[in-house]
């Protein structure tokens, strides 16, 4: 079952330290909402982004998009102020040629995931390449996604049976792309996550999984034995 090691308000944040922060080599902050923010409270927390962001929020239809969006990007915000002790500038938020976000002149690594009404930031230090993603569980036939899944993770799933594997297997795929960065170009069946190491290139990428009630996440990174802190924050 997943721990959380504090609950930090929003409206609070800035009285954390750096050192308490970052105690871990990888710290999860965990967001989640019900309802869409009061009209008086989104106006204050969209204003803190960039025109550019807001831009990225208000082109959603639905409500929950543009929450699931504003709140990742104040997830990046938080972790960037406390960790470097000054007000980030989202000016400085790009994307790279493969569409993976990333802060210039940054001390961490960041990824963001988001399924629902629930939305994960993991930021790492600067030498921890990282990656995130959360997924709902539902009922789905799995035969469906056997053209992307490795030949020991369908027979895995079909020997059990089990949902929550193919979730296990299907967050790890997706976390792992998302650290490498150009994991678009590979095809998700040759990816094997059964094992909680994948060996890329220069780097071995670690692979950690959890359940949280009704969703499934996975985290890959670069450093063995990474102590992962998680941070619940509340709007």
């Amino acid at each position: 079952m997943l721990k959380l090691s504090q609950t930090i308000l929003f409206k609070d944040f800035n009285k954390y330290s750096k050192k308490s922060f970052f105690s871990s080599d990888i710290i999860v902050l965990k967001a989640s909402y019900k309802n869409p923010f009061e009209s008086e409270n989104w106006d204050t927390l969209i204003n803190l982004l960039s025109a550019d962001l807001k831009d990225e929020v208000e082109k959603y239809v639905k409500w929950e998009d543009q929450h699931n969006t504003l709140i990742g990007k104040l997830l990046v915000y938080i972790a960037y102020n406390i960790v470097k002790s000054e007000e980030l500038k989202f000016e400085d938020y790009r994307r790279d040629k493969n569409n993976k976000p990333f802060l210039q002149d940054s001390t961490f690594n960041f990824n963001i995931s988001h399924s629902d009404k629930t939305i994960l930031c993991v930021i790492s230090k600067s030498n921890v390449q990282i990656g995130i993603d959360i997924e709902k569980i539902k009922n789905l036939d799995v035969k469906g996604f056997k053209n992307v899944l490795h030949y020991d993770e369908f027979n895995k799933i079909m020997q059990t049976n089990d949902i929550d594997l193919f979730y296990k297997y299907w967050t790890r795929k997706e976390a792992y792309t998302k650290a490498i960065g150009n994991g678009i170009t590979i095809p998700l069946d040759s990816i094997n996550t059964t094992k909680n190491m994948i060996y890329e290139g220069e780097h071995n990428y670690y692979l950690k999984s959890y359940k949280i009630n009704k969703y499934y996440c996975s985290l890959a990174y670069t450093k063995k034995g990474s102590k992962i802190n998680w941070i619940e924050i509340k709007f």
